[in-house]
């Protein structure tokens, strides 16, 4: 991410490599000015904000990272209404969006419609690793049974286009920093991501 590089890129977009803080690398933010009642900056590698904030004139890391939180939902969203990924609510009301399965263990695909009679297998057991002899026990099962969820899979294998944005999105969800590392080419791939499912229906 901080390089601009590693995310799937469509044809015919323009991306951003470099940015601000592309020169100093990690030193400019992780390194700078030390706080020692804080315990922040110089040696403790962790971003003392104050120092940031010195140099911008006001908090741009929040604004930056609510950008980033407001197109990830929008994108998974565009993922989630097109039956690539599939979105979950807990009993917190937190909402959160998985890839959706195409095809079933043994890589038979799942129709759109259920046939009846029609079972898929599941892995309910897996083999382990024995913790004393170190040796491989096997106990892998396969259960067979019908599609509860066929309403809600895509029917098909999924569109290049579709994988690079479900691949944008756990790139830039998994990018610890929310992408305070190069904002610009996040943003870029999360928009180019957007724009290519609106387009390709």
């Amino acid at each position: 991410m901080f390089a601009g590089i590693n995310g799937y890129e469509y044809a015919g977009v323009t991306y951003t490599r470099t940015w601000q803080h592309s020169t100093n690398a990690c030193v400019d933010c992780h390194m700078n000015t030390f706080d020692a009642t804080a315990g922040k900056g110089g040696h403790s590698l962790v971003v003392n904000k104050n120092a940031c904030t010195s140099c911008h004139g006001s908090d741009k890391l929040t604004p930056i990272q609510t950008a980033i939180d407001a197109k990830l939902v929008e994108l998974s969203e565009a993922l989630f209404l097109r039956k690539v990924m599939k979105k979950t609510t807990n009993s917190s009301g937190v909402v959160s969006y998985s890839a959706e399965t195409t095809h079933n263990f043994n890589g038979k695909l799942y129709p759109k419609t259920q046939t009846p009679g029609d079972k898929f297998a599941k892995a309910s057991k897996f083999n382990t690793v024995s913790p004393t002899i170190g040796l491989v026990i096997y106990g892998s099962m396969l259960t067979y049974n019908v599609d509860a969820y066929y309403t809600k899979r895509i029917g098909r294998p999924w569109k290049y286009g579709e994988l690079g944005a479900t691949y944008n999105y756990g790139y830039i969800k998994s990018e610890l920093s929310k992408d305070i590392h190069n904002k610009t080419y996040a943003l870029q791939l999360l928009q180019a991501s957007i724009d290519w499912l609106a387009a390709n229906k």
